[in-house]
């Protein structure tokens, strides 16, 4: 069961997903989603007095480059390696419906 004993509306998590399901997959998701919760659920009865909280148990120094401001290519060598190109742009396929 979800939170305050609620069940979860599989139906709804799926339109809001845009996920096309049968309704014995939606049972059997249901009942997975509310073992998850139920299990996630439990984390709330753990003393954590005194516990610090972490993001990694590993110490990790950035990996990443600095981020520091270089030259660019010129728009002729990128628009070489375009699919496509119009009007000094990349053009790529539309994807939103509509106007």
């Amino acid at each position: 069961m979800g939170e305050g004993g609620k069940h979860l509306d599989i139906g709804a998590i799926a339109a809001v997903a845009r996920l096309a399901i049968s309704e014995g997959e939606g049972e059997v998701l249901a009942n997975q989603l509310e073992r998850i919760v139920s299990y996630a659920d439990r984390m709330k009865e753990l003393d954590l007095d005194g516990v610090e909280p972490f993001f990694c148990a590993l110490p990790m120094d950035s990996v990443l480059a600095d981020d520091v401001a270089d030259g660019s290519l010129p728009q002729e060598e990128v628009l070489a390696n375009a699919p496509q190109g119009k009007n000094g742009q990349i053009t790529v396929p539309r994807i939103v419906e509509g106007e």
